[in-house]
């Protein structure tokens, strides 16, 4: 396989690959990478990497090459409350294919609260 989830092109937030960055030709796309990406990441897409291992940190990179670390006990868990932040709020709440409120993660009821959360 291509290290796709799932065939590029569709709705909501693209394909989801693991370990290996999408085709260049696949515009929106979420992936999970222990390494950066060759290309900038493309507007409308998101890359989780784990550059480090000691100490443990994970990177967050969006559209425009924007990258957000975190580093410690407790980076992994921010990277992946960000990797949902961004499917809520840039992917129609979708992760690669996977509607996420179909699979029971109901993104509304922690990202819709009164008031700003970031």
């Amino acid at each position: 396989g291509d290290g796709s989830a799932s065939a590029p092109g569709g709705g909501g937030g693209g394909a989801l690959y693991f370990a290996q960055p999408p085709p260049m030709h696949v515009k929106r796309y979420s992936a999970v990478l222990t390494s950066r990406p060759p290309a900038p990441v493309r507007e409308g897409a998101v890359v989780v990497v784990m550059p480090r291992t000691s100490p443990p940190t994970f990177v967050v990179i969006t559209g425009g090459d924007a990258a957000h670390a975190f580093s410690g006990h407790n980076g992994l868990l921010r990277a992946l409350v960000l990797l949902l932040l961004h499917a809520y709020k840039r992917g129609g709440g979708s992760l690669g294919l996977v509607r996420l409120g179909a699979a029971s993660v109901a993104l509304d009821s922690i990202f819709n609260t009164p008031g700003k959360l970031l």
